[in-house]
């Protein structure tokens, strides 16, 4: 199933959020939509713009049922709560797009403005159509070709990392590993 959380302010379009949001629903009864906004008579058109369309499809219908929007005082809180819900798709529907996309820290994709919708991601748009959902995408990214790949931490310590092996015996003394505490003395030592 889709997931797709909509942050909004008081510039979007009520019928582009609603069709948006309608078109993820659409996938799978089991998705999840959501509308993050400043706007109260943004919600309140959104909600209206949804009603038509979902009295002639049953599955978004069935998904706006456990779907919801939340109402916050500024866009700095919508961002925050965003990153806090870590959805699979966000769409950024705000006057100045550019000033908050750096902020935004957890998301599968990160549709920005008004002429991308999350549907033109799920054709076309470039970015994996395989992406994290229910809050994984505050850990996880999409499936790439990183994905698929072994990677090696490579880690080399010299003499000058006294300061570096003090701090780690301290860290080995406080979970109680006397070894691991030992080991890292001995080197301190030569």
């Amino acid at each position: 199933p889709s997931e797709l959380l909509v942050v909004a302010d008081e510039s979007a379009e009520p019928s582009l959020v609603a069709i948006d949001l309608a078109s993820q629903a659409e996938h799978d009864p089991l998705s999840q939509i959501a509308l993050a906004t400043t706007s109260r008579e943004l919600a309140e058109r959104v909600i209206e713009e949804l009603k038509p369309i979902a009295s002639e499809n049953w599955v978004v219908r069935e998904v706006l049922e456990k779907s919801f929007i939340v109402a916050l005082g500024d866009v700095d809180d919508v961002v925050e709560f965003a990153n806090t819900y870590a959805p699979e798709h966000l769409q950024l529907l705000v006057s100045r797009p550019e000033d908050y996309v750096g902020r935004i820290r957890s998301a599968g994709a990160l549709l920005v403005g008004s002429w991308t919708p999350t549907a033109l991601s799920d054709y076309c748009a470039g970015p994996s159509h395989v992406l994290p959902t229910g809050g994984q995408a505050a850990f996880r990214s999409g499936v790439s070709t990183s994905t698929f790949m072994k990677f090696i931490h490579y880690v080399e310590a010299y003499r000058t990392n006294e300061e570096l092996l003090r701090a780690a015996v301290k860290l080995a003394e406080a979970e109680g590993f006397k070894l691991h505490a030992e080991a890292l003395r001995r080197r301190l030592k030569r």
